[in-house]
C-alpha cells in the first residue's frame, strides 16, 4: 500500500507545484512594481543636503549668497562682502522639498519651499517674481 500512495504523489506533485509557481510569479512580478514605485519616489534621507549650498542663478539680479545646512535642522544663510550671517534658521526636509524658515529682522517668519532636483544636485526656489533662484553644491565662502 505504500507503494500506491508513493505512485499517487509523484503524478500530483506537478500539479501542486504549476499552481504555486504561477502565485509565485505574480508575487515576484508585485515585488518588482513595488520597487520599481519605491525607486520613483524621492528619498526621505536628508544627508545630501549637509554642507554649504552656492546660488548660481538668480534672474532676478540679487546679490551671491550660500545655504549652510547642518543636519539635522539648521539653516544659516551667507552673503555680503565680507561674508557675514544674514539669517538664521532652520529646515524641514521631506520627499524632494526643503521647507525652509528664516528669523526676519522685525522677528517674523520668513517661509520658502526649495525644490531638490531628482539627481538630488540642485536646489530651486521659485522667486517673488515669478523666476527660479538656482542653488548647487559650493564651496564655503
Amino acid at each position: 500500500m505504500a507503494c500506491v500512495a508513493c505512485s499517487n504523489d509523484k503524478p500530483a506533485s506537478p500539479k501542486r507545484s504549476a499552481p504555486a509557481l504561477a502565485g509565485g510569479g505574480q508575487a515576484a512580478a508585485e515585488a518588482e512594481k513595488a520597487a520599481e514605485g519605491a525607486a520613483e519616489q524621492p528619498s526621505e534621507d536628508p544627508s545630501f543636503l549637509a554642507g554649504t549650498w552656492e546660488k548660481i542663478q538668480d534672474p532676478d539680479g540679487a546679490p551671491k549668497d550660500w545655504l549652510l545646512f547642518n543636519l539635522p535642522a539648521q539653516l544659516t544663510r551667507l552673503g555680503g562682502k565680507p561674508v557675514r550671517i544674514l539669517e538664521r534658521g532652520g529646515f524641514l526636509f521631506t520627499g524632494k522639498w526643503v521647507e525652509t524658515s528664516f528669523d526676519g529682522p522685525a522677528g517674523q517668519k520668513i517661509q520658502g519651499s526649495l525644490e531638490a532636483s531628482a539627481d538630488r544636485k540642485q536646489l530651486s526656489i521659485e522667486t517673488s517674481g515669478g523666476h527660479r533662484k538656482v542653488y548647487q553644491r559650493g564651496s564655503p565662502p
